[in-house]
Parts: structure tokens; C-alpha cells; sequence
């Protein structure tokens, strides 16, 4: 399965080409995220793979949760190139890319992660392996970080909030924290989107919107 995927949820935006053997993926980091920017990475990854934009059979898009403005912006441009190319969208949740990630780097088969939402606020969700891919134990919550309670082995803790706010790691065993370890990564989603794609769950790009968990905006800070 060919695949271009967007996950644009944190201030780490990246995205990746598979054309069902390798994948070609590249990150941005930017102050200022825009649609502008991941449409010129989109551009590098076709040039480097050769890959014609007809010949994917989904977009797979992160829809979070995560900063609110620039989930706007990856689902945007994931649904303008999907009608543009008359292609159906696979949305994954950002928290599942991440421990997608976090799985694959280090075996780990239980996993919580915990991404800051502002606001002395969380995302957080678990996940356990099953046949190599990470299945949620529960649905993501927004939580105060103060209400997260203790976890036992086996679980390992991963993402950003570990180390916005340290005193989570003494509610857990062991942290990934490293800078890959932070935030879901666009070449995580493909395992996962092929997964969506055996059971039915591409949409026409109509269908697709931002998961944000909070009804409100938060004022974010500079660089998300």
C-alpha cells in the first residue's frame, strides 16, 4: 500500500512517503507552523521517491489531540490533496502514532503517554502491543496533571509532558524521554494506517475532522 501521511499535532510537525517496502520521511520544526511549510516537505518527499501523487491509495492524517491550530492546518491540507487527487483519508489519533513510535523503538507493550495540553493539562492515554501495533486500553482524556495516578510495571511512560511537568515520572517506573520519544512521528502512522486500511476505515476527505478533547482554545505558546 502507498501511502502519504501528515501528523501535525505538536510543534514537531513531519511526514512520510511508503510506497509499501520503504519510507521517505522528513520533519519540521517550525515557530510558525503553516500549510505552506508541510506542502514544501510533501513536494521533497514525491521528488526523492519518484512516487506520482495517483498512485497512493489513502492520505493518512493525525487528528489528535494536540495544538489546535496546527491540526487545523494538517487536516486542511490532507483533505485539499485528498479531493485534489480524488483519494480517501485514514485519521489515526496522534496519542496511537506515538506509541506506535515508542513500541517500535524499544519493544516496550505497555505504554502511557502523556502529551501537555496547556493550561497545567494533559492528554493522556494507554496502549498495549498486539501483533506488533499498539491498541488503546482506553479512550484519550484531557486530565489536570496533577490527577494522573500512579502506574506499575510493566507500564513505561512517553511524550512531552514527562518533561513539561517532571513530577509525573514519579507516577511511573521508567520514561522515554528522549527527542524522538516526544512527539508522534508521521513515519509511525504507516503500520497503523495499514491496519485502517484492511478494516475499512478510509474516509472521503469530507468525513475527517480535528479530535481536540477541550472546547475552548488555549492560548498557545510560541513555537506550537
Amino acid at each position: 500500500m502507498r501511502f502519504l501521511c501528515l501528523e501535525t499535532s505538536s510543534s514537531y510537525s513531519s511526514a512520510a512517503l511508503s510506497n509499501g517496502q520503504d519510507c521517505c520521511f522528513k520533519g519540521l520544526e517550525a515557530e510558525h507552523f503553516q500549510a505552506e511549510q508541510i506542502l514544501t516537505v510533501i513536494d521533497a518527499l514525491f521528488q526523492e521517491t519518484g512516487l506520482k501523487s495517483e498512485s497512493l491509495d489513502a492520505l493518512v492524517v493525525s487528528i489528535g489531540p494536540g495544538s489546535f491550530t496546527a491540526l487545523r492546518v494538517g487536516v486542511a491540507v490532507a483533505q485539499g490533496l485528498a479531493l485534489a487527487w480524488g483519494k480517501p483519508i485514514i485519521a489515526l489519533g496522534s496519542l496511537n502514532v506515538l506509541a506506535q513510535g515508542v513500541y517500535r523503538r524499544h519493544g516496550c507493550e505497555q505504554i502511557a503517554i502523556a502529551l501537555d495540553a496547556r493550561r497545567n493539562e494533559i492528554y493522556f492515554q494507554k496502549f498495549s502491543a498486539a501483533q506488533g501495533l499498539m491498541g488503546f486500553r482506553q479512550e484519550a482524556v484531557l486530565m489536570k496533571q496533577d490527577e494522573l495516578k500512579s502506574l506499575a510495571k510493566p507500564w513505561v511512560g512517553a511524550g512531552e509532558a514527562f518533561l513539561v511537568y517532571p513530577q509525573l515520572q514519579e507516577k511511573i517506573d521508567f520514561c522515554y524521554l528522549s527527542e524522538t520519544d516526544r512527539w508522534p512521528l508521521a513515519q509511525d502512522m504507516v503500520s497503523l494506517a495499514l491496519q485502517g486500511w484492511q478494516q475499512g476505515l478510509a474516509q472521503p476527505a469530507n468525513k475527517i475532522s480535528p479530535q481536540y478533547l477541550r472546547n475552548t482554545v488555549v492560548l498557545e505558546r510560541q513555537g506550537d
